[in-house]
């Protein structure tokens, strides 16, 4: 019997994102925002890349577009400001050399909480592991407060 395979079909590392996450940001948002999660996460595995107390990731929008193929140049640019302009994504420049304006990425993980109403864990939060349960507890707090408000606003309606 002769196997058929597809080429479409993944042979390679798919993008994954979770459909909540594109409800609330877009699609081509939320594509983005996995893949800096994704390459953030490698980096505090690793232990680099670490710059004001946070993991970050870097490319430039050449190099986005070999992760993206299948959009422009532009739609990445436009992606990326979109989460810029809503605080999601933070961009800095970390560079050595000073004519390197390679934009450095990390999101910022309180204000997505506070945008899905979803609780964040993450290691990148705090070095100490007080800090970190605090830090747990408060993201607890603020996700059942926020969805305590929604729920009274819906009541209202």
């Amino acid at each position: 019997m002769k196997r058929h395979k597809s080429q479409l079909l993944l042979d390679s590392q798919p993008l994954i994102i979770l459909p909540e996450l594109a409800m609330v940001v877009g699609l081509n948002e939320a594509i983005i925002l996995q893949q800096i999660h994704y390459w953030t996460e490698i980096n505090r595995k690793a232990r680099k890349n670490k710059r004001q107390g946070h993991y970050w990731t870097y490319n430039t929008f050449k190099e986005w577009q070999e992760q993206f193929p299948f959009w422009s140049i532009p739609t990445i640019k436009r992606s990326i400001k979109k989460l810029e302009c809503e605080k999601l994504l933070l961009s800095d420049h970390f560079n050595k050399m000073k004519l390197d304006r390679t934009k450095w990425y990390r999101i910022d993980y309180d204000v997505l909480m506070q945008q899905t109403g979803r609780v964040v864990f993450l290691d990148d939060y705090t070095e100490d592991s007080q800090g970190k349960e605090e830090a747990r507890k408060e993201a607890i707090w603020q996700a059942d407060k926020s969805m305590a408000e929604r729920d009274i606003a819906e009541a209202r309606h």
